[in-house]
């Protein structure tokens, strides 16, 4: 009978020691994926930083050429005006 306990008693620290084992590799694990998903979301931060930049510079683009537009249209306006009104000689010759 004390052989039989002294048994269980081994069989009981070796489970403990592979369950000790366990939670060392899960806690490892947990470690090193905590570190990975840390690296996953400092670039997606960088990236976001680089692609609001983008949309920056696009929307500056943009006002820039809608004022070229603007001023284009003005001028061809202008021009229009210009080439109705003719007069049929130099007005220094008049």
């Amino acid at each position: 009978m004390g052989s039989n306990t002294i048994n269980e008693n081994i069989k009981c620290s070796i489970q403990l020691i592979h369950v000790d084992v366990s939670f060392y590799q899960t806690g490892d694990q947990l470690k090193e994926g905590t570190g990975k998903l840390e690296g996953m979301l400092k670039h997606l931060e960088e990236e976001k930083i680089s692609v609001e930049k983008t949309i920056r510079d696009c929307q500056n683009e943009s006002e820039q050429l809608e004022e070229k537009i603007e001023k284009q249209r003005n001028q061809e306006a202008e021009a229009i005006v210009d080439d109705a009104i003719q007069a049929p000689a130099p007005l220094y010759k008049q």
